[in-house]
């Protein structure tokens, strides 16, 4: 498998392999703690953090912008469907497994 670099603007590319360097970029609080419950809620990857922090921001008023997170679930669904090979059509989005 090809070695991916860490894309931390999450727009393109793809990720298959942390480095130690990686993971303590992309979780810094956990420090030396190894976390393996991949299955319920884990810690966020800090762009992801930062990302959420900016949409909870823009929340405040609201759903003003309906428009725009449609936008934002419609370029979810084509980058999801290049990394899986499929279509941006096959893609659903949901709470968590239980819910999907």
């Amino acid at each position: 498998m090809a070695k991916c670099q860490v894309n931390t603007d999450l727009t393109e590319g793809c990720v298959t392999v942390l480095s130690p360097m990686d993971r303590a970029n992309l979780f810094p609080d956990l420090g030396e703690v190894i976390y393996l419950n991949h299955a319920s809620s884990g810690p966020l990857p800090f762009p992801a953090r930062e990302h959420m922090k900016t949409l909870i921001d823009d929340l405040r008023f609201g759903d003003l912008h309906w428009d725009f997170w449609l936008e934002r679930l419609s370029e979810f669904r084509n980058h999801a469907s290049r990394l899986l090979g499929c279509e941006p059509s096959e893609i659903a989005s949901t709470n968590n497994t239980t819910t999907g």
